[in-house]
């Protein structure tokens, strides 16, 4: 048997099937350059700005909230430590750090408490509620300021006839 010589089909031309592909590419990269294209990604890059702020004013309402609750905690208490006829025994309510918004720890129990405190102790109480220090007069001046920045104006006591 003899062999059928078979036609002769196209073949494709992959150099120029490349250089097509290059092109193309070329084409589809110069797609950057559109307007609308280009003002997208300015849109994009405008709403990332936007929500980066939002979450940073986020924060700030949640801390915002959190110090609102403290001084109205604060305010609450400080009413109730505002008894006219205190005694030096009556239990105080606490109030809580402005720093950190959690109850004061170390917080006097009462007045008596109060009268006890060293300068040491009553200045960090101070800052806690952010009130000043006292510039001078020691221990007794900075209680005196403590009392009042914990709502105590004064405490009753009672003295024996003679």
């Amino acid at each position: 048997m003899a062999a059928v010589p078979q036609q002769q089909l196209a073949q494709p031309d992959f150099g120029a099937l490349a250089g097509q592909f290059h092109a193309a590419g070329d084409q589809l990269r110069l797609c950057a350059n559109i307007p609308a294209v280009q003002q997208g990604n300015t849109i994009l890059d405008a709403l990332r700005q936007i929500q980066q702020e939002m979450r940073h004013w986020r924060e700030e309402m949640r801390d915002m909230r959190s110090e609102n609750q403290t001084m109205h905690h604060n305010h609450q208490a400080r009413l109730e430590n505002s008894h006219i006829f205190r005694t030096p025994t009556e239990p105080l309510t606490p109030l809580r750090s402005l720093q950190t918004h959690d109850l004061i720890l170390d917080f006097p129990l009462d007045v008596a408490a109060i009268n006890q405190l060293q300068l040491a102790q009553i200045n960090p109480l101070l800052d806690h509620l952010g009130a000043p220090r006292p510039p001078v007069g020691g221990v007794n001046n900075a209680g005196a300021t403590l009392k009042k920045a914990i709502g105590i104006y004064g405490v009753y006591t009672t003295t024996a006839a003679a």
